[in-house]
């Protein structure tokens, strides 16, 4: 029997590989255990979250620094879920407009909406000046400002969000938090920064799966999904319903 091999390296090495054997045998009483689809936690953007946190402390002490984060990486690395965690940490400190890429003018609504309605202005340059502007006015409570999937943006509001973000100088008192690949790739502005999401390593899969998956598992989680989580989070999806993780 595995479970009782004198030699350790053909023991199981996790519970899934435990629970395995026993289905193997014939046990129908003991159900599989299924690894969890979602992270047990954000992995491996903790120096990120603590960029953030010391943006967030500059803004609210009105300090001058970056005011508008761009997150950025390779489509499913957590760029949205990222965001959503930036956006709960900030909730507490400032107020919160968060616009839909694709609701009527979402750049315009959204800045708008910031601002309580602040510009007249019939050309779309103007609008975005106007709004600045009564953004940096010393009455203008602190403000955060959200835009998921900036890249399904048409063509009008994502000129003017990128003119907007560009506009925005290392004193308005106001932070921007944005994603969406490869639409704000070619925006550089004084208070711009990117937060580069990356793949997780395969220390980050363990965190994740060590439980449910022996070495040799991870190790092919890690080489079939190259750490993108939302490839990771397929492969597991796969598991949760029986299927097999080859090991080849």
């Amino acid at each position: 029997s595995r479970l009782t091999s004198e030699n350790p390296q053909q023991r199981p090495t996790s519970v899934f590989e435990v629970f395995e054997i026993f289905e193997r045998c014939g046990s129908r009483d003991i159900a599989l255990p299924r690894p969890p689809v979602r992270a047990p936690r954000l992995l491996e953007r903790d120096e990120l979250m603590q960029r953030f946190e010391e943006i967030l402390g500059d803004v609210a002490a009105r300090r001058s620094g970056a005011r508008v984060i761009v997150v950025d990486g390779e489509q499913g690395c957590g760029k949205s879920r990222l965001l959503r965690e930036l956006r709960w940490l900030a909730s507490s400190d400032l107020e919160v407009h968060e616009g839909s890429p694709v609701v009527g003018q979402p750049v315009f609504e959204l800045l708008e909406r910031a601002t309580g309605g602040a510009s007249e202005s019939q050309s779309d340059v103007a609008t975005i000046i106007a709004i600045k502007d009564a953004l940096s006015e010393a009455t203008c409570p602190l403000s955060l400002l959200v835009l998921d999937d900036v890249q399904r943006l048409d063509g009008r509001n994502l000129n003017a969000w990128k003119a907007f973000i560009r506009s925005v100088d290392p004193d308005t008192p106001v932070l921007v938090l944005c994603a969406g690949s490869p639409g704000l790739s070619d925006v550089e502005g004084p208070a711009i920064e990117r937060f580069v999401v990356e793949p997780l390593s395969r220390a980050a899969l363990e965190e994740w799966a060590f439980l449910w998956l022996g070495e040799g598992q991870l190790q092919v989680l890690h080489e079939k999904t190259s750490g993108i989580p939302s490839r990771v989070e397929a492969v597991l999806e796969s598991l949760s319903r029986g299927e097999r993780l080859d090991d080849e």
